[in-house]
């Protein structure tokens, strides 16, 4: 009898064991040519209508069939479409090319700032996971620029998602308008977490990078390990921008998740950004 009890007991360990297994979460990771992880890129499941993002360590969870298809988006990396079937461990993603600068003197006490607009704060703007950002900054200096902090004031609201992180870029402007293909920086990211008032971007100067002529700012709020539905209106989330409900020259712009047209908002409101740059380069040397 007693023998028969432990043959059970045995069973079921073993059975809940193998539940156990069964139900372990299976992650897909992103990894560049070097190997290296892919943080923060924006998977949508055009099938099934969801979207998630690699975490900090390239890895999103592998949560679609063999027909759905995946389409996969980072700032620092080029698009790519793959067919769940033919996804194994890792997928790889190829670099854009970044412009790289010819090392820079400067004088560096020729420092002055840009005010892209000053609000009023008396209205905000909830930026949601779903979309990328652009910020048009018209540089009406004649001199070529660096740029040394990018300020954006922001305010915490109770109730609303403060986790993730902001992934900051600069690219470009090209002739017709639109974003160059090529970035004209590195890819920066701030925790959400040590944001306050302000969301406060200060490079360094080993990361400094010439900008001429007009360029875009592009943002984008990232949150791992959350999937969410394409079908479901904009959730917004903590910080919020502070807004001007103004019709502005054509200076901020948003894009959906999987899309390839950036849509002029400025026409119903313009937030608030800062820039402290950099004036003039003395000189460039090999």
């Amino acid at each position: 009898m007693k023998l028969s009890i432990y043959k059970k007991y045995i069973f079921l360990l073993i059975f809940l064991n193998g539940i156990s297994i069964y139900s372990q979460d299976v992650f897909i990771k992103l990894i560049d040519e070097d190997s290296n992880p892919v943080q923060y890129a924006s998977i949508l499941n055009s099938s099934k209508g969801t979207y998630t993002f690699s975490d900090n360590n390239g890895l999103f969870l592998k949560d679609f069939g063999k027909n759905d298809t995946l389409k996969i988006k980072h700032l620092s990396y080029q698009d790519k479409i793959v067919i769940g079937s033919e996804i194994k461990d890792f997928i790889d993603l190829k670099s854009k090319t970044i412009e790289l600068n010819e090392v820079l003197i400067f004088n560096e006490k020729s420092i002055s700032s840009i005010n892209f607009k000053q609000s009023k704060k008396k209205n905000i703007y909830g930026l949601g996971t779903n979309r990328k950002y652009a910020f048009l900054i018209k540089n009406n200096i004649k001199d070529s620029l660096m740029i040394k902090e990018v300020t954006i004031p922001v305010k915490y609201k109770n109730g609303f998602n403060s986790q993730g992180v902001f992934i900051i870029q600069f690219f470009k402007k090209c002739k017709d308008n639109s974003v160059s293909s090529e970035p004209l920086s590195k890819l920066f990211t701030i925790d959400v977490s040590d944001i306050n008032k302000e969301i406060s971007l200060k490079i360094d100067k080993e990361n400094l990078f010439l900008v001429l002529g007009d360029f875009y700012i592009i943002i984008q709020r990232v949150t791992p390990n959350k999937t969410y539905s394409t079908k479901t209106k904009t959730k917004s989330v903590n910080p919020f921008l502070f807004i001007e409900n103004k019709k502005q020259s054509n200076n901020f712009f948003v894009k959906e998740i999987g899309s390839k047209v950036w849509i002029n908002s400025s026409t119903v409101f313009n937030p608030s950004v800062c820039l402290t740059v950099y004036g003039i380069t003395l000189t460039t040397s090999n």
